[in-house]
């Protein structure tokens, strides 16, 4: 029953997310650039999470522009775990001190301090983020894959396939995939809310498509939380059902 709900709430954020415009016009609301009411009015039937600091309304901004929430992590949690299962096979087929230490090197940097160089010297625009999200998931799934694979490798069934004189490339497509098949999700599953975290987090500098995210929203409804307080729990409410159901997913033995 829990899978059954946080697949749901997962599902109905990432639809809000990437069809929100579709919505908003559905539900006929107002247009989101537009004042349609006083500052910082609270929830009412009218508006349903109340409006902003400009007058306008919080539940049409909430609809209209947070694909980048979506398209960047995906498509970074693919890079990223295809590019660490990559690597993570080099490092225990061609095991060399130097390599890991150069993964391993990049650790010591944080997640901010690398968004903030990339910003400073190329914006922070959507492939950007995707290179910086591939970049600092390097060192966590590389080594994640290579402690599985030396696992793997050492097992029963791959002597015996070596023995029989199949091609290590053999090996790897019919033997070894299918038994990473769960850990290559559940890599995924972690690459997407991390890099969720990034993308909101770059949103405050100016990353993305130059469009409002439940991200900034928080940030520009915080000046009146007193007066109106779904200007920062509605969007943050939004960002929870993004990146807690895979979470709870995890624990629960599925993946994404």
């Amino acid at each position: 029953m829990i899978r059954g709900v946080m697949w749901s709430v997962w599902s109905v954020a990432i639809v809000l997310a990437l069809a929100g415009p579709m919505v908003a016009g559905v539900l006929e609301l107002p247009n989101p650039q537009e004042p349609i009411g006083g500052l910082f009015e609270p929830a009412s039937a009218e508006h349903i999470f109340g409006t902003d600091r400009l007058g306008r309304d919080i539940a049409a901004r909430m609809l209209a522009g947070n694909a980048i929430l979506v398209v960047v992590p995906l498509i970074s949690a693919v890079l990223s775990t295809a590019t660490g299962l990559l690597l993570g096979t080099l490092a225990v087929r061609y095991a060399k001190p130097g390599f890991r230490m150069f993964l391993d090197a990049l650790l010591v940097i944080p997640p901010i301090i690398l968004m903030l160089a990339i910003a400073a010297s190329t914006g922070l625009s959507p492939g950007w983020l995707v290179f910086g999200s591939v970049l600092l998931s390097l060192p966590f799934s590389s080594r994640f894959f290579e402690s599985i694979l030396q696992r793997v490798l050492a097992a029963g069934f791959i002597e015996t396939a070596l023995c029989s004189g199949q091609r290590w490339q053999d090996i790897l497509l019919h033997e070894v995939l299918p038994v990473l098949a769960r850990p290559i999700g559940t890599d995924m599953s972690l690459r997407f809310i991390a890099t969720v975290y990034l993308t909101a987090t770059a949103s405050f500098l100016g990353g993305g498509n130059g469009d409002d995210t439940w991200a900034t929203l928080i940030h520009s409804g915080l000046s009146g939380v007193t007066l109106n307080p779904w200007g920062v729990a509605a969007p943050a409410l939004a960002i929870i059902a993004l990146t807690v159901p895979p979470s709870v997913l995890l624990d629960q033995g599925d993946s994404l």
